[in-house]
């Protein structure tokens, strides 16, 4: 798969009731490169995330990927392409492979990875964590 080159011109975006959570951000984010968003909290960084996949629907003709409007773009078809990880992740009940698993209804791991350890193997994936998760 080809790495995606994320291009955000001049967005600004405000909530319901009209207060400003971004104004005017405007910046490049290379192909193929793991980027950090860091700041204080309250600074907009989970709104701007959310907008690159579209979970908030940016403004049209702000947010570009391989030079493409995202807000063109089919909503599953750029959510598959574009990987997040929030601070604090969702886990779900079941194994650490459920978890991996459940947004792209994979096969379990070592189905898909042979080789990988299965249930009661060395590794993790067939540790449970309850949602939230905890052990």
């Amino acid at each position: 798969m080809t790495p995606n080159k994320f291009i955000i011109q001049q967005l600004s975006l405000k909530l319901p009731n009209g207060a400003t959570i971004l104004h005017d951000i405007s910046l490049e984010i290379p192909a193929g490169r793991i980027t950090a968003v860091i700041g204080p909290s309250g600074s907009g960084k989970s709104s701007l995330l959310r907008c690159l996949n579209r979970l908030w629907e940016p403004p049209p003709g702000s947010i570009f990927i391989d030079g493409g409007d995202i807000t063109a773009m089919d909503v599953l078809l750029l959510r598959r392409r574009v990987g997040m990880l929030f601070q604090a992740p969702a886990l779900f009940e079941g194994t650490v492979a459920d978890n991996i698993a459940y947004g792209h209804r994979i096969p379990p791991l070592a189905d898909t990875y042979p080789g990988s350890p299965g249930p009661g193997g060395r590794g993790c994936s067939d540790l449970h964590v309850s949602e939230g998760g905890s052990g």
